[in-house]
């Protein structure tokens, strides 16, 4: 004071720490709410009586519980990858202990918006990968389909007619045995025998084009009981399912054959040979080889009915070609082997002009062996010329006759010999050289030999034959 006296005011040291403890309290709710994820903070005592908060909130009120884990929940069931909470505060509650008792409570509101932020960019990010992924699983399923369509066609589709292949029709065909209701089927094997001449008289690429101009036909013709099928270069196989009879099979391959009517006269010629070769597949057959096989037989026996070839396979052409196999397998070991015994020539003498003596004899080929017993020349022949061995054979007969030339010229019987001459013989390039060689190994005059060519060499090739029988 002014006159030198001295006064202290006392407080009350408890009084004095509340009021300063409000202080920090406050300071220490703002240094808190500094944080950029803390949207306020609250103080409440047990009883949820505020003591102090950063929002203003009037001291002395009551602080509900606030109920977010049900929002929370509703977010998270969206279906969402990651869902927000639909408040963009979250609320959390953490004791405040003074000598390990608790005091209060501070309730931390956190803010959620970068959380949401985060949220939105991990969606963006796992929506961009998920599409990503649906896009290359997208892709790898059509490589796949690509791959397996290609790969499919690589094996079931012929490239040129885009017909479906051989190894289509079996599995097909397989698949109708085992089917329980069996339909009635019938197969067509048709050839177009002079496609070989046409490639080789107008180019491979010509007769592609001929092919892909029938696959095209084929295609367009297909019905759900008519399916088309690429066989080899120059044979398709038509399936027939559910037809009346063999009339109605026949109406089939007649309108096949008539492909061609829109075309040039050229290449109508090229389609109206056509042959079919027909089976009608029983209820007991069950192989798709013995169909094929028996197609192909039946188009071996292929003849002309009012303008068109055609043959229905029977059990006898079966058994025709299994002796015709047997036939060619004796007749290789015969000719291989060289037994004489088995190959003979008998004579036929030829009566001369005034029917007093024999002026030549006709060398006849006979076979006989013990598998087979004796077989006709009108059978042997044939088979010979059609697999193949009527050149070897031929020049076994040209051998045998000579030999009995030179007995005859020994024994000064003045008979020529009269050996019959295959067409496929004398189309050989070596035939004229082979009968030089034979006359010469056996020593007989050519004068004494006498060479009897058929008529059907004569249906082509005049030239060389012109040539040939000069020499």
């Amino acid at each position: 004071l002014e006159d030198g006296r001295v006064i202290r005011v006392g407080k009350n040291a408890k009084h004095l720490e509340g009021l300063l403890s409000g202080f920090e309290l406050e300071r220490m709710m703002d240094e808190m709410r500094k944080d950029e994820d803390v949207s306020y903070v609250t103080y409440i005592d047990e009883d949820r009586i505020v003591l102090g908060s950063s929002t203003g909130r009037e001291a002395g009120s009551y602080l509900p519980i606030k109920d977010q884990e049900n929002s929370l929940l509703e977010s998270l069931r969206g279906g969402q990858i990651l869902g927000a909470p639909v408040d963009s505060v979250y609320e959390v509650e953490e004791p405040v202990l003074l000598n390990g008792v608790e005091s209060g409570r501070l309730v931390i509101g956190l803010s959620l918006e970068r959380t949401k932020r985060e949220i939105l960019h991990l969606n963006r990010i796992f929506t961009v990968v998920f599409v990503m992924i649906y896009l290359a699983a997208i892709l790898m399923l059509y490589l796949y389909h690509y791959k397996s369509a290609r790969l499919h066609t690589m094996a079931y589709e012929d490239e040129v007619t885009r017909l479906p292949n051989l190894k289509y029709f079996r599995s097909e065909l397989e698949y109708l045995f085992m089917s329980p209701k069996r339909e009635k089927l019938a197969v067509m094997l048709l050839q177009l025998p002079r496609f070989s001449k046409i490639s080789m008289a107008r180019g491979h690429e010509q007769g592609e084009r001929l092919l892909e101009e029938m696959g095209k036909t084929f295609r367009q013709m297909e019905e759900e009981h008519l399916s088309f099928f690429k066989h080899s270069d120059e044979k398709f196989l038509v399936l027939i399912k559910d037809y009346e009879d063999r009339e109605d099979l026949v109406s089939i391959l007649s309108a096949i054959s008539r492909i061609s009517s829109t075309r040039e006269p050229e290449q109508m010629s090229r389609f109206s040979t056509l042959r079919f070769g027909v089976v009608e597949v029983r209820e007991q057959d069950r192989s798709v080889e013995k169909v094929l096989k028996e197609a192909l037989i039946a188009l071996n026996h292929a003849e002309l009915h009012q303008g068109l070839y055609y043959s229905f396979f029977d059990q006898d052409m079966e058994q025709k070609v299994e002796r015709e196999t047997k036939v060619e397998a004796e007749l290789r070991r015969v000719l291989q082997n060289q037994e004489e015994e088995a190959l003979y020539l008998l004579y036929q003498p030829i009566i001369g002009e005034k029917g007093e003596k024999i002026s030549s004899v006709e060398a006849l080929a006979r076979l006989k062996t013990p598998a087979l017993g004796d077989v006709s020349p009108m059978e042997f022949i044939p088979v010979a010329e059609k697999n193949g061995l009527m050149g070897l054979l031929g020049l076994r007969i040209l051998e045998k006759a000579c030999v009995f030339a030179k007995t005859l010229e020994k024994r000064e019987i003045p008979l020529r010999i009269s050996v019959n001459i295959s067409g496929l013989q004398i189309l050989e390039d070596d035939f004229i050289r082979k009968v030089h060689e034979v006359l010469k190994e056996k020593e007989v005059s050519a004068a004494s030999l006498s060479l009897e060519i058929t008529e059907s060499v004569f249906l082509g090739n005049y030239d060389i034959i012109n040539l040939k029988l000069k020499t």
